[in-house]
Formats: C-alpha cells, sequence, structure tokens
C-alpha cells in the first residue's frame, strides 16, 4: 500500500512539473485542439512503471514537442468513454486524433520521441 501510494505521489509531482501536458478536457475541447494542430492523448495510470518513465521522457524532451503537439492526460483507470471511443485496451497508450474526433493513429509504448516524431511526419 505504501508503495502504491509512493508511486502515486511521485506521478502527480511529475505530472504537475511538466506544465505543457493538460489533463483530458471533454472531446469537443480535443477535437478543437486537433483543429490547430497534431494533438495526442497519452493514456496513462499511476500503476504503471512504464507510464512514469514516459512522463518523464516528455518532461526531458519539452524543448523537442512543446508548442509543435499538444499533449493531453487521460486517466485510464477513469477515462472510459474515450477508451472506448479509441478502442484503447490497456494503460501507455497514445492517440492522435483527428478535427472530427476519428482516430488517426494509435500506439501502446514506445519512446516518447519516436511516438512523437511520427506524430509530426503524419501532419506535416
Amino acid at each position: 500500500m505504501k508503495k502504491i501510494l509512493l508511486f502515486a505521489v511521485l506521478l502527480l509531482a511529475v505530472i504537475s512539473s511538466v506544465s505543457a501536458l493538460k489533463p483530458v478536457p471533454g472531446i469537443d475541447a480535443i477535437m478543437k485542439a486537433a483543429g490547430e494542430g497534431p494533438t495526442v492523448i497519452f493514456f496513462h495510470a499511476a500503476w504503471c512503471p512504464t507510464c512514469r518513465i514516459a512522463l518523464r521522457d516528455l518532461e526531458d524532451k519539452k524543448s523537442e514537442w512543446e508548442g509543435k503537439v499538444t499533449v493531453f492526460l487521460a486517466d485510464y483507470d477513469k477515462e472510459r468513454d474515450l477508451k472506448r471511443r479509441y478502442g484503447v485496451a490497456r494503460q501507455h497508450t497514445w492517440v492522435q486524433p483527428g478535427s472530427d474526433g476519428a482516430l488517426i493513429r494509435i500506439w501502446n509504448g514506445g519512446g516518447v520521441g519516436q511516438l512523437l516524431q511520427k506524430v509530426l511526419e503524419a501532419d506535416g
């Protein structure tokens, strides 16, 4: 139990330190963001060790993607409607929605730099 609490606290610390990351809004705001430029939804879980690594990676590489890609954070355990909409079956999943809300791309795991590069290439 103490380990779970510690992981949750660490995850919150990482999320709060990455100011460019945004909590996932409703689908209308996601579609609006996707209409303005490349947008990614990262489905993460507090209990997921690879999700914590990806969040740290996002922080470390912020200068590479900030202003180029909008990244929303979706809690894997809470965002059931979004998971259903995009067919997300596990945590550490990246979804690129279009301005109409339709799925453009979906990835599970992998390196953040590689995933964000694919999104930039797909949009460019």
